[in-house]
């Protein structure tokens, strides 16, 4: 079965490192490396289960959420519909459930993928923050 390339890196680490290097296809001036650490910032062993990333990766899902979001409308009794249930029903999902699931589901996995998850969260959240005050006088 053939897995795209993203998955690849993905099975780097979840697999608990490289296999062993080929030196024949390294170039002549790059020595070949006796090991390869799996350690980011030397803190965090990216193969195995990290709880402080899990939980990071779940408070900026819900910071982002929160912030992409806007404020929650409420709903008018006489405007209340199906449309407008299915509305609410879906932003309290996405603002609560989906950074609790994030949060869960990056526990369970190998602790690259969580901090994937946190710092492309921190930058969208940076996005939406200067986003935000640049297009905040125009409404």
């Amino acid at each position: 079965m053939r897995y795209p390339r993203t998955t690849w890196v993905y099975f780097v680490f979840a697999n608990g490192g490289l296999p062993a290097i080929n030196t024949a296809i390294l170039y002549p001036f790059v020595p070949a490396p006796d090991n390869v650490n799996m350690e980011f910032l030397g803190l965090i062993d990216m193969a195995g289960k990290s709880i402080v990333l899990a939980v990071l990766a779940g408070v900026s899902q819900f910071v982002y959420t929160r912030l992409s979001m806007g404020p929650r409308g409420s709903v008018v009794a006489a405007e209340a519909s199906f449309s407008a249930e299915m509305a609410r029903t879906f932003d309290l999902q996405a603002r609560y459930i989906l950074p609790v699931m994030v949060a869960g589901i990056a526990y369970f996995i190998a602790a690259a993928a969580p901090l994937y998850w946190l710092t492309s969260n921190l930058f969208m959240i940076g996005q939406e923050l200067l986003s935000g005050r640049r297009f905040g006088g125009n409404k």
